[in-house]
């Protein structure tokens, strides 16, 4: 745990440094109006000035630029702006989607887009949506990614990168949807309340830490969901948070948070399906859970009987869970790693079909 202490606190110096060199003062707010070809970023023509850096009302007439590293975007208008593959280099000091003037949305089909933080569903009377779609291109937050600041927030994501330099955040009702493309937290996943997160292809990537809080829901078709450190449920044992694996791979450092070095301290729901597989790294591996690693980064033994008590690890299949030892060639940045992987055990047919497969490659390889 040491050596991802030392690696996380110089990727927060190193990005704070970042931060502190790429956005100043805010020197004023613009809007989003559609006044220009209606749909592109970097057409000034397409904001309007609301305010000045002191909060001061402006005429509401064309900036001379579209937002700058200092200027805050407001977007209430839906279904009209655009980051496309023409306009590289975009910039905003905090981007608002779905204002108290309106829902919003942008999609981000390519170039690029660099920002302090991102709000989608910024009313803060509850009643204007934010949207954020994103099919290509790079999204570059120097802070967080919030769904839900006021009002719900939802993101779409096919292609493309993004990347918080701090959390990412799903509150009450929002959501976030990954078909396809990269999302590189710099922090915290951070979900709350019955907050929603589907993975159906693509990457889930955190440097800290999943945090599954209240009832939030996390789904996990196809793809990766990685995190360096924890990945945890609320621990109030009232809330039925509960993550999914129909397929791909969820894989952490622990499972939880050590609390009493029992299996009482699991918390949440993980069901596992199909070929989907859980991997938590391995702890020590001698028949006493706990022993030596906290028993969140869990044993074999521990593995087993999290299984055996059907709570924290449970299935819909009809065969039953199994657990094994597994090498990962690498686990952010340190190689060949042990995980404990959890998954449903294959049916003797399928296990014979595997078995005959097996024997048929490795016949053809000897004729070669």
């Amino acid at each position: 745990m040491l050596r991802k202490t030392i690696r996380l606190t110089s990727v927060a110096l190193l990005y704070g440094l970042l931060s502190n060199t790429t956005f100043g003062q805010l020197d004023g707010l613009y809007e989003f109006d559609a006044g220009g070809d209606g749909t592109s970023w970097d057409d000034a023509a397409n904001w309007a000035e609301i305010t000045d850096p002191f909060g001061n009302p402006l005429g509401g007439g064309d900036p001379p630029t579209s937002p700058t590293p200092t200027t805050s975007a407001d977007v209430p208008l839906l279904g009209l702006l655009v980051v496309d593959g023409t306009q590289a280099g975009q910039t905003a000091l905090d981007v608002n989607i779905g204002t108290a003037n309106g829902g919003g949305s942008l999609t981000i089909s390519g170039g690029d887009l660099t920002t302090r933080d991102v709000f989608v569903g910024r009313d803060p009377g509850g009643i204007n949506i934010g949207l954020l779609a994103q099919t290509g291109g790079v999204l570059d937050i120097g802070d967080d990614l919030t769904l839900g600041s006021g009002s719900v927030g939802i993101m779409t994501m096919s292609g493309g990168m993004a990347s918080t330099n701090d959390d990412l955040n799903i509150n009450s009702n929002s959501s976030l949807t990954v078909t396809g493309g990269v999302i590189n937290i710099g922090d915290r996943l951070n979900m709350s309340d019955n907050a929603g997160l589907v993975v159906d292809g693509g990457s889930v990537i955190a440097d800290d830490d999943f945090f599954f809080f209240d009832n939030a829901q996390i789904t996990l078709n196809s793809g990766l969901l990685e995190v360096q450190d924890k990945l945890r449920f609320d621990s109030d044992e009232s809330f039925s948070g509960k993550l999914t694996i129909n397929g791909g791979i969820a894989r952490s450092n622990e499972f939880g948070i050590e609390i009493d070095g029992l299996l009482s301290d699991f918390r949440g729901e993980v069901e596992i399906n199909g070929d989907g597989v859980f991997q938590v790294e391995l702890g020590v591996d001698d028949g006493m859970p706990g022993t030596g690693t906290p028993i969140t980064q869990i044993s074999l033994a521990t593995a087993q009987a999290l299984i055996a008590e059907g709570v924290h690890l449970t299935t819909s299949e009809a065969q039953p869970l199994g657990a094994r030892i597994v090498v990962v060639p690498d686990f952010f940045g340190d190689t060949n790693v042990s995980f404990v992987e959890i998954s449903v055990i294959p049916e003797p047919a399928s296990l014979a079909l595997l078995a005959f497969a097996s024997l048929a490659i490795a016949s053809s390889r000897n004729r070669a």
